[in-house]
């Protein structure tokens, strides 16, 4: 940038000289970025941005991608997600161009957590007294979970390690509970 400016030479000889007409010496720089995009999580329904910092010569334009297909609307320096859904989550690029090139970033992702919901209730069972008792529950949702089980209205305290977890399919818990039996007597 140093070099920009105008220019013009000065000719001479024996006879005499002559000056060139002005010249100008534009420096233009093709797009860069100088700060990437982040990778970003939401919560399902709230609001998100994914941003970039680019430099160049003007006019820069943007084209965000999620995976390979162009974004509808998002030609700024932040992609923005009024209200994130499942279906945004995923990988996305920038591509900035001016008339002197183009550059494309790095990826970043947009994780979207989901809220736990109940996808099998747990059902009612009838027991012979002095007999083990097993409840189970299955929920989606983005983990990890915790689960507290109520007995009228109050929570299970966990002693002596007698409400266990059940290992099963991503998403199901199962608890044993040993001493709510007893308190079933």
């Amino acid at each position: 940038t140093n070099n920009a400016g105008n220019y013009q030479v000065i000719i001479t000889s024996p006879s005499g000289s002559v000056t060139s007409s002005v010249v100008t010496l534009s420096v233009v720089f093709p797009p860069s970025i100088v700060a990437q995009p982040q990778n970003v999580v939401v919560t399902n329904g709230n609001s998100a941005g994914i941003s970039l910092t680019a430099a160049g010569t003007a006019n820069l334009g943007y084209q965000w991608y999620f995976s390979t297909n162009a974004v509808d609307g998002g030609t700024n320096a932040i992609l923005s997600f009024t209200n994130a859904s499942a279906s945004q989550a995923g990988n996305y690029t920038c591509v900035i161009t001016n008339a002197y090139g183009s550059v494309t970033s790095y990826l970043a992702t947009l994780i979207v957590l989901t809220p736990p919901s109940i996808v099998k209730q747990p059902t009612n069972l009838v027991i012979i007294s002095g007999t083990n008792l097993a409840l189970n529950v299955t929920v989606s949702g983005s983990g990890p979970f915790t689960f507290q089980w109520r007995l009228n209205g109050t929570n299970l305290p966990n002693r002596n390690n007698l409400i266990t977890r059940v290992a099963g399919v991503m998403g199901q818990a199962g608890y044993r509970s040993e001493e709510h039996t007893s308190e079933l007597q």
